[in-house]
């Protein structure tokens, strides 16, 4: 009964320090009661409120998401058929991301692994498209003094993947969005080998991003392969499968013993 005790008393400190953990790390906050795999990321949570309002997808429901250009990979691939079902709320989400990417890209190189955002008019016109209000938020949203370090950095992509999450329905092909971010691979490797390596880099760092936030990430299997029309087994090799469950499976933290 002791031992019992015991156990039982542990576990509501062990939650909170692995929320303490989690507190700390550059992922958007999850909901640790979450019953349903909807619920761990909120899209209420991702997007703020104001932000929401203030995207307007009527040019994409209108056409169907045909005869449209993107810049983004992803955006490109999903548009359509969200813009069929008239999912509002999703087209929104997928309009968001499509902000962040190219807010992402506008960024300038800033030190080992930071970035910084141009000065105003230089990034007004690199999102020209984009209403200043949703620029300004954004940019308050995840850079501090117009500066994102590595942790500023990591934030960003990991609530682009926590939004993707929610667009495809907790389960994706990571690929569209890896090469929508151009992840770069800063080791030195030789010539001969480089695409290979910074190709098998980039899938992954994009694997790692979506650890974070809990998910399982896996080689598709056959049946996956058919539902993302994967062509091949080669093609295969070179994709990851992210998946949102519950349980969630964050990676494992190694905790230092407390001084006595």
């Amino acid at each position: 009964m002791d031992s019992v005790k015991e156990a039982s008393d542990a576990m509501p400190a062990k939650q909170t320090q692995q929320e303490e953990i989690l507190a700390n790390k550059p992922i958007p906050k999850p909901n640790l009661n979450a019953t349903e795999a909807e619920n761990v990321y909120p899209i209420g949570m991702l997007i703020p409120a104001a932000d929401m309002r203030n995207l307007t997808v009527k040019e994409w429901q209108d056409s169907n998401g045909e005869d449209l250009k993107f810049s983004s990979r992803y955006v490109a691939n999903r548009v359509a058929p969200i813009a069929v079902r008239d999912d509002v709320q999703r087209l929104k989400a997928l309009k968001y991301l499509m902000l962040l990417i190219e807010f992402n890209l506008a960024l300038k190189p800033a030190g080992k692994a930071g970035k910084k955002v141009p000065q105003k008019d230089q990034l007004r016109s690199k999102l020209q498209d984009w209403p200043e209000t949703l620029i300004e938020s954004v940019r308050r949203r995840f850079s501090d003094n117009n500066e994102l370090n590595k942790w500023h950095m990591d934030n960003l992509i990991t609530h682009m993947a926590a939004i993707s999450l929610f667009i495809d329905g907790y389960k994706l092909d990571t690929h569209d969005l890896r090469e929508d971010l151009r992840l770069e691979n800063k080791q030195y490797v030789p010539r001969s080998i480089l695409s290979h390596v910074i190709m098998l880099t980039q899938v992954y760092r994009m694997s790692q991003y979506f650890m974070e936030l809990g998910c399982k990430v896996n080689n598709p299997t056959e049946r996956e392969q058919a539902e993302f029309k994967i062509p091949n087994k080669a093609v295969a090799a070179q994709r990851r499968v992210a998946k949102l469950k519950i349980p969630l499976d964050f990676p494992k933290v190694r905790m230092m013993a407390r001084r006595r």
